[in-house]
């Protein structure tokens, strides 16, 4: 084999790994009316505004969890440094009285 067409080999494999986005990319506009009329079949007309409002409902129910997450762990930071506060503030005032009884 030549080196040229050595060459083309590795240039059309480094094409294909650099951009593995599906096995035959992407779908285009007829792939994607396909598949929405294959979701229409499958679900019928009147279920899908329900399975859009269950997914949404999901989705805002979550980002509430990961807000009420994110601040109880503000509160948590809070309170621990409240507490290595706390007990700096207690060790150095008893280093105070141990040293004034001395």
């Amino acid at each position: 084999m030549s080196c040229a067409k050595s060459a083309a080999i590795y240039q059309r494999i480094e094409m294909t790994a650099s951009f593995p986005v599906l096995a035959f990319g992407m779908p285009g506009t007829h792939e994607w009316l396909i598949i929405l009329a294959i979701v229409l079949v499958v679900f019928g007309a009147t279920r899908i505004p329900a399975l859009g409002s269950a997914i949404g409902k999901g989705i805002s129910n979550f980002r509430k969890g990961m807000r009420e997450a994110n601040e109880e762990a503000d509160v948590a930071k809070k309170d621990s440094k409240a507490l290595t506060d706390e007990s700096t503030e207690t060790t150095s005032s008893e280093k105070d009285e141990s040293a004034g009884a001395s």
